[in-house]
């Protein structure tokens, strides 16, 4: 099965990905839900929005959208079950350049 490539700054954002997802906790309270803003989630990510932006120019998203996107992932698996970890592996997936159908595996919860 064909492995796909990516690119060196991918693999850096892929890494940016997994360095976030082991610092994301769960949201504990309504508060915290209350408090969370796709404008704080990127707050967090400034360096990386402008260190990844030339990836803006290749595919159909922004950097910007990615990291909010990735985030807001990490944040539900985390607070819907602590030790969710199917992200995570997708992610590592990814970073392996596994091929299409491991990776596929990993994002549809049948692991095989």
């Amino acid at each position: 099965m064909q492995k796909w490539e990516a690119s060196p700054l991918s693999k850096e954002f892929i890494s940016f990905f997994l360095k976030i997802w082991g610092e994301t906790n769960p949201l504990r309270n309504e508060t915290e839900r209350q408090a969370l803003s796709p404008e704080n989630l990127l707050n967090l990510s400034q360096e990386e929005i402008k260190r990844f932006q030339e990836l803006s120019k290749h595919g159909e998203y922004s950097i910007r959208f990615l990291i909010l996107l990735a985030r807001l992932l990490m944040l539900q698996e985390k607070t819907n079950r602590a030790d969710a970890y199917m992200f995570r592996d997708l992610l590592e997936a990814l970073k392996e350049n596994k091929d299409l159908f491991s990776i596929l595996s990993k994002a549809t919860h049948r692991g095989r």
